[in-house]
């Protein structure tokens, strides 16, 4: 660019050509200033911003417009919108760094929202509902029962999270495949998490608490089996490619399991005709 804007300072169809010279001039000298290895995609620019905010924290206004952005990628009407990939996560809020309701978590969820979007494949999470809609919980079990997998954000506050705790808790009763995509490399995989969710209720010591307790216990020794990626301790941050080598991986699913289904209502058109 800086080549070609050079090559034109020297012809300046105005009549005020020392005008326009020195005009083109400085635009080359900013120019000359850009990062030539500055990342030239989507992804690699989102990510680059998720580490700034790592370091400097999510801004409640930033977080909104991260809100926004997620609720662009819908494809239908809300009510409507009842897509087949779930994303769970954990906000994360720092309270020394983040806004309101804000944190790290939202943007991992937005890469992945995003990424998928990129291959044509919708996804839904808390992100997505709008104001003046039902509560985001109702909005989300509401669609678990009609979808086909989660991917869940592993992060340190995952495992503090009662709410990520029920979703991935809804995701396994509903048969939903589960992808555990690491994003803290600081995560140790072992099955003694969510142990400040299970105190609450050892707290309390009534029956329902007790019950509540074995369900919590069933739902992390199964969740703590399945294979995430990327291997730990390497994050999605740092091996992006894991996210759309997922999504390809999800959208050939997506599409055997849909010729799966019509070959059987086929047959079963066959039969009781």
């Amino acid at each position: 660019i800086v080549k070609e804007v050079r090559s034109m300072i020297h012809w300046t169809p105005t009549c005020e050509d020392d005008v326009a010279a020195e005009a083109i001039e400085r635009v080359v000298d900013e120019l000359s200033k850009l990062d030539v290895d500055a990342p030239v995609n989507i992804t690699d620019r989102l990510i680059l911003d998720i580490k700034e905010r790592e370091r400097a924290g999510v801004t409640f206004k930033y977080g909104q417009e991260v809100k926004w952005k997620v609720q662009t990628l819908a494809k239908d009407e809300f009510d409507r919108y009842k897509p087949p990939f779930m994303i769970s996560y954990a906000t994360g809020t720092r309270e020394d760094k983040d806004g309101p309701g804000c944190g790290v978590g939202m943007l991992y969820a937005h890469l992945i929202a995003k990424t998928l979007s990129d291959f044509g494949l919708d996804t839904f999470s808390r992100l997505h509902v709008p104001a003046g809609e039902v509560d985001w919980r109702t909005a989300y079990f509401d669609r678990v029962p009609e979808a086909k997998f989660m991917f869940v954000v592993v992060t340190q506050a995952l495992y503090t999270s009662e709410d990520c705790l029920n979703e991935i808790s809804a995701a396994l009763s509903n048969g939903l495949k589960i992808v555990p995509l690491l994003f803290d490399s600081g995560v140790v995989y072992k099955n003694d998490q969510w142990e400040t969710v299970i105190a609450k209720y050892e707290k309390q010591g009534d029956d329902k608490s007790l019950r509540r307790i074995e369900e919590i216990k069933k739902t992390r020794e199964t969740f703590s089996k399945l294979n995430g990626e990327p291997a730990p301790p390497s994050t999605v941050l740092e091996i992006p490619a894991v996210l759309k080598v997922q999504a390809q991986r999800a959208l050939e699913e997506v599409e055997a399991r849909a010729q799966a289904d019509l070959l059987k209502q086929i047959e079963r058109q066959a039969t009781e005709g």
